[in-house]
């Protein structure tokens, strides 16, 4: 299962923070308004017989019907990560399509000026 990993600046975060949205609610959002045309999701050079069985409709459609239909770009909201990174005065976003992230602790950091 894959998903988008959202690097965004702490300028960009803070007004979403600021209006009351949790980062739940900031997923949904995204989530709603990340939709693409049929035509740019599809490969028309995938052999129909291993498309999944659910998505063969796309293939019926007329070359109008493609660009007209909107799908969402994930399933669901929480293909959607989050993370707010970076300087307030650089405010730079990046997108990273990305697998389910893990998670492993860190057990020895390195130092900052002599600092542990």
């Amino acid at each position: 299962r894959g998903g988008k990993l959202m690097l965004i600046a702490p300028a960009h975060a803070n007004p979403i923070f600021n209006d009351g949205f949790s980062k739940r609610a900031a997923k949904s959002f995204i989530h709603a308004h990340s939709k693409r045309p049929v035509r740019e999701l599809i490969n028309n050079f995938q052999v129909l017989e291993k498309v999944r069985w659910a998505w063969r409709w796309v293939y019926d459609l007329t070359p109008m019907e493609q660009e007209q239909t909107m799908l969402h770009t994930h399933e669901t909201p929480d293909r959607y990560w989050l993370v707010c990174v970076g300087a307030d005065d650089r405010a730079k976003d990046l997108i990273f399509s990305a697998s389910t992230p893990g998670t492993a602790e860190i057990e020895h950091r390195a130092s900052v000026n002599g600092a542990a």
